[in-house]
């Protein structure tokens, strides 16, 4: 925590992404949805794709700014420049559902549209969303898997552990995601799978 504080305080971006990403799942700080905010726009100011799609995130879902579709679609428009694939995703259901994409920008945002629809399902990015019929997901337990999701898609081990906990029909893959990165507990319930004998779709290389 301290060596990425320092980071960021000296301007580091990714540094800072990070910190937002620790403070908006209270990840080794104490959740703090305005100090994510913050540390993101920090990040997002110097160009860098992911906290740009963060700050749109923040935008879209109310969280340490206030709701604002027109202000998300503008924050994701620019990771969507940069190519993050995510964002062009979100970009284009915004745009289908007439959600903070003025029709003035139709025409600078129809290039990352065809991007979108080529990058990524709408089912692997959900926008946010989280459909809990089927999942095994309760309704409880909604608000939690949207903040790890945005932290396991970063790579964070830690959110996508969690994320195996609460996903019950994609705990596979999360489990191996977080093994990956030599999460213990991931790798522990990995173990014990096996030796139950149960089949592990695909190994661990999805």
């Amino acid at each position: 925590m301290k060596d990425i504080l320092k980071a960021a305080q000296q301007g580091n971006a990714i540094a800072q992404n990070n910190l937002g990403v620790m403070y908006l799942t209270g990840k080794g700080v104490l959740q703090n949805d305005d100090e994510a905010a913050r540390w993101f726009l920090k990040a997002a100011q110097q160009e860098y794709a992911k906290a740009r799609f963060n700050m749109g995130w923040m935008y879209q879902e109310g969280r340490g700014v206030p709701q604002d579709d027109a202000e998300a679609a503008r924050w994701f428009l620019k990771a969507a420049q940069q190519g993050y694939a995510e964002a062009q995703t979100i970009l284009d259901k915004m745009r289908k559902e007439d959600k903070g994409v003025p029709q003035e920008d139709a025409e600078p945002v129809k290039p990352y549209f065809k991007a979108a629809q080529q990058a990524e399902t709408e089912a692997q990015v959900k926008n946010g969303e989280v459909h809990i019929n089927g999942l095994g997901v309760s309704q409880e337990d909604a608000e939690s898997v949207k903040v790890n999701l945005m932290a396991a898609r970063q790579g964070d081990a830690e959110a996508q552990f969690n994320l195996g906990l609460l996903y019950h029909a994609e705990a596979i893959k999360w489990y191996c995601r977080a093994a990956e990165q030599g999460h213990e507990k991931a790798q522990s319930h990995l173990d014990k799978i096996q030796k139950e004998d149960k089949v592990v779709p695909g190994g661990c290389g999805v």
